[in-house]
């Protein structure tokens, strides 16, 4: 024990896992105790702020209830997982050999779109009919680019495509047509147009690139697998929708959206739709669901999910996906799990965790700062707000010095930088959320910005280690610089000013709460401790 705060403890456990976070974050830095004394300095100050939380009420108010609620289904779903999709992956040699060819191969295809099975099979059964596939895709169609190139998706590598898509289309020889494959948006009718491969695929180039190989699959293999165990739940669940109340409902969604503000919608509100409540949406093996009952089921999604919600197709798989879920936390329960000491404890540390945040939001919210402040502070050096210039970045980012040289290598000997970056970074393609290549500042970089600012588009820096990584850089794009009126550049200045007076202003209420606490820290202890 390290520390007493009130009734609690601060362990030497807790110590060591905030070191190792620490470490992950800033690099494997020699320990001193200094920094052990801060670290456990710092976990006293929350531990003071989770405990006023509890002394307020909010481990057990309303909000509470609800988050507690919420971590309990989570752990049971994070359980469910472990104990039932999780021991399913197995990977073989064989498999990472064919995902080393795919990494290799880039594929050109096209496809027919359907919002439901039935419209999927009777495009499929006019094509085996002699249907003209081009001819077909300038129906189905509402996209003017889709429907001119006759569906084509151009081409493609890994990871750039829905996993199901993508794993059909890998399979398909050239020129077949595949059966309707489902997807996360609906169901897709394949045609494979071209395949683009690497001719010098070597057994030393696979074996380097194994270990990489191995934890991208593990990965998405499990992706893979929970997709099919759901659809494998829904299928014995023998789910049946009320197709009147199910179009009602998608239409008092997304009442008096246009189909392009339909795409960007996010996290609608599904609580507050005009309709029946009682009105029965969908039934299964089980039981059956009005709108009320699908409302309160929602609750427990986040809005991000909900967002997901912009055909009738996603709306279908988001209402059986709460089914899918009761079945799953069901089968928990039966398993015993549920109400275990373990679980408890892990609900319990998420819900603290959550507390804590809570804690600093209030403190932060009760920050006040004057517009004659922000004003005063921007005046003060009004190019610390400039808009430095600015480059698109694509990157690859790697955890050994050994891959590090491996890349470049390849790079110095013209391999493809984004399918060494498929092959190898620890991170997800930066252009996959948004299509572009996110800018940065050039103040981003430190020391390293005068290298990148030289960089021309098409030009890559590296190996540069960073925070224990290796990484490389190439610039897709420029931008330059400007300075900034006070209006411009204000939400940043606010940023700035809050920012600075945050530590200050959270250390003002821990030390309000301390005053009040019993508090001992046992820093003499700290010398007694094992690092590993």
């Amino acid at each position: 024990m390290l520390a007493v705060v009130g009734k609690r403890t601060v362990t030497a456990r807790q110590l060591l896992d905030r070191l190792a976070q620490f470490k992950k974050r800033v690099g494997n830095v020699t320990t001193t105790g200094q920094q052990l004394r801060q670290l456990l300095a710092g976990i006293v100050d929350e531990e003071l702020l989770i405990a006023e939380a509890w002394r307020r009420g909010w481990g057990d108010d309303a909000a509470a209830k609800a988050e507690k609620q919420r971590l309990e289904m989570q752990e049971m779903l994070d359980w469910y997982h472990k104990k039932f999709v999780r021991p399913q992956v197995r990977i073989s040699d064989a498999e990472l050999q064919r995902l080393f060819v795919r990494f290799n191969t880039k594929v050109k295809a096209r496809h027919l779109y359907a919002g439901s099975k039935h419209v999927a099979d009777s495009l499929y059964q006019l094509l085996q009919n002699g249907a003209d596939f081009a001819q077909l895709a300038s129906t189905v169609f509402r996209n003017p680019e889709l429907r001119r190139s006759g569906g084509s998706v151009g081409y493609f590598t890994v990871d750039e495509m829905d996993p199901f898509f993508e794993d059909a289309a890998y399979a398909l020889p050239v020129g077949e047509i595949s059966k309707p494959v489902k997807t996360a948006a609906g169901y897709s009718i394949i045609q494979v147009e071209n395949k683009i491969g690497n001719p010098v695929l070597t057994k030393t180039l696979f074996n380097e690139r194994k270990q990489h190989l191995y934890r991208y699959w593990f990965d998405h293999k499990m992706q893979r697998l929970s997709r099919k165990h759901a659809d494998s739940i829904a299928a014995a669940l023998d789910i049946r929708f009320d197709e009147n109340t199910l179009h009602r409902l998608f239409a008092a969604i997304h009442k008096n959206e246009s189909e392009k503000e339909l795409l960007k919608s996010q996290g609608k509100d599904i609580f507050n739709v005009p309709m029946n409540g009682g009105a029965k949406l969908v039934e299964s093996r089980h039981n059956v669901l009005t709108v009320f009952d699908f409302q309160q089921k929602a609750r427990f999604t986040s809005a991000k999910q909900r967002g997901w919600i912009r055909s009738l197709f996603t709306l279908r798989e988001y209402i059986s996906g709460l089914l899918i879920r009761d079945a799953m936390l069901q089968k928990v329960r039966q398993a015993g799990y549920a109400g275990t000491k373990e679980a408890k404890a892990a609900v319990h540390e998420k819900l603290e965790t959550w507390l804590l945040t809570r804690m600093e939001n209030e403190i932060d919210a009760g920050l006040l700062v004057s517009e004659d402040s922000l004003r005063a502070y921007f005046a003060e050096d009004p190019s610390r707000f400039a808009v430095a210039p600015q480059f698109a970045l694509n990157e690859i980012v790697v955890l050994k010095q050994e891959t590090a040289d491996s890349i470049k290598a390849g790079l110095e000997s013209g391999e493809d930088f984004d399918l060494l970056r498929k092959l190898y970074s620890i991170y997800p393609d930066p252009k996959k959320k948004t299509g572009f290549y996110p800018f940065y500042s050039a103040d981003d970089f430190g020391g390293l910005a005068l290298d990148l600012a030289a960089l021309k588009i098409g030009d890559y820096l590296g190996p540069v280690s960073i925070e224990e990584k290796f990484a490389f850089f190439r610039c897709e794009g420029r931008r330059p610089g400007k300075m900034r009126s006070f209006a411009e550049a204000r939400a940043e200045v606010e940023r700035t000013v809050r920012y600075m007076q945050r530590d200050r202003n959270r250390k003002k209420a821990v030390d309000a709460i301390r005053k009040k606490s019993t508090v001992k820290v046992y820093y003499e202890k700290i010398k007694s401790l094992r690092l590993k």
